[in-house]
Formats: structure tokens, sequence, C-alpha cells
């Protein structure tokens, strides 16, 4: 079981997710900090942590738990952006984003490699 912590800095909800996450924490999480007024973005940081566990159906539940919070006004005008580091990791988080937004989910989405990375997209500095 992964060790998941969590931290609200302003509008900034920042999660950390160290060992191998599954769908079923995942949306704990989302349903637990996502739905609050002073929560706009968001990063996931999987830089010690893993979702290779994660099925395609297991993407698109998390992403329709995501939608019915976005749908209920929550995170209006929000981002969402991932931190792994490893290629694999990388790549399924991109797959991640891109079934979120098929599912129209009404968020920007973004992966980087690095937190730093991750941080600048957030203030407006890289695109």
């Amino acid at each position: 079981m992964p060790q998941i912590t969590t931290r609200i800095e302003g509008a900034l909800l920042i999660i950390e997710v160290h060992g191998d996450m599954v769908c079923s924490e995942a949306i704990s999480v989302i349903l637990e900090h996502y739905a609050h007024d002073t929560v706009k973005d968001v990063v996931w940081d999987f830089t010690n942590g893993s979702i290779l566990k994660t099925t395609d159906s297991e993407f698109r539940s998390i992403a329709l738990a995501v939608k019915r919070t976005v749908d209920q006004g929550y995170r209006k005008g929000g981002r969402t952006v991932f931190v792994g580091n490893e290629t694999v990791e990388y790549g399924l988080l991109r797959m991640y984003t891109a079934i979120a937004e098929t599912m129209g989910v009404n968020i920007s989405y973004n992966v980087f490699k690095t937190l730093d990375e991750a941080k600048c997209w957030l203030v407006g500095k890289n695109t």
C-alpha cells in the first residue's frame, strides 16, 4: 500500500505518492480533496511513486470521479499537472490526460518529468 501525503498551499493541492498507487486510492484522494472551494490547481507527484498497476478502465474511473467534482462547480478553470520521472510512468500519465480530456473533464492537464517543470507551468512560465 502506498503512502500518499497531501497538503494545500493556497489554491494548490499537492499530492505526493510513495509506492504503487491503485485506482481506489486515487479516487479516495479525489473525493476527499477535490471538492473544496479553496482547491483550484493540483500537482500529482509520482517522483517516488508508481501507477504502473492502473488499467485503462481504471483510468476512466479516475477521470469520471474528477469529472463529477468539476461538474459540481469545484476547481473551475483549474489545472492538474502530473510528475512522473520514469519514461513508462510519464507515458501512462500522458495517456490518462488524453482519457480525461476525451471524457470532457474541464481541467487543463500537463505532464512533466520534474517537479520544477511542473511548478513553472503552473505559474505560467512554461507551456
